[in-house]
């Protein structure tokens, strides 16, 4: 009889080992969540302390970018003014300086580069080019953030 009492005893005991399992499975759980909303708001703001880092240096990239594509829009209509008003007209040296220089810029667009080589091979005008213009700056103008 001793014997079962022990064994009924330890089977209570048992049975409040898996109340405690599960109480602290609950609780095991609310302190995850908490833990992530924790982890997501520290994230949150070191994002933005990132930002404050990194949007002043991408924000004058972008500036220069823009400075860059706005330079060939210059260039182009300073050319096509050039014709306006020279009888003779032939591209300036301006426009080979130019196109050797900004061939050595990584973030000109390539693209442009090969537009003034077609006019300086003679297979295009600046014309063609100023035509487009519009879609040059909508295609590559950046916007600020």
């Amino acid at each position: 009889m001793i014997i079962l009492e022990k064994v009924n005893a330890l089977k209570t005991k048992l049975q409040e080992i898996e109340i405690m399992r599960e109480e602290s499975s609950k609780r095991l759980r609310i302190l995850e969540t908490k833990k992530q909303r924790q982890i997501r708001e520290i994230e949150n703001r070191f994002f933005k302390l990132e930002e404050e880092v990194v949007n002043p240096i991408t924000n004058f990239e972008i500036q220069v970018y823009n400075g860059l594509i706005d330079s060939f829009e210059d260039l182009v209509l300073q050319e096509i003014d050039k014709k306006r008003s020279d009888c003779e007209y032939c591209l300036s040296d301006e426009v080979n300086t130019y196109r050797n220089q900004l061939v050595q810029v990584e973030i000109f667009p390539k693209e442009l580069i090969a537009r003034l080589d077609q006019v300086l091979a003679g297979k295009k005008t600046m014309e063609d080019i100023a035509y487009k213009l519009g879609d040059i700056k909508e295609k590559y103008i950046k916007p600020l953030p």
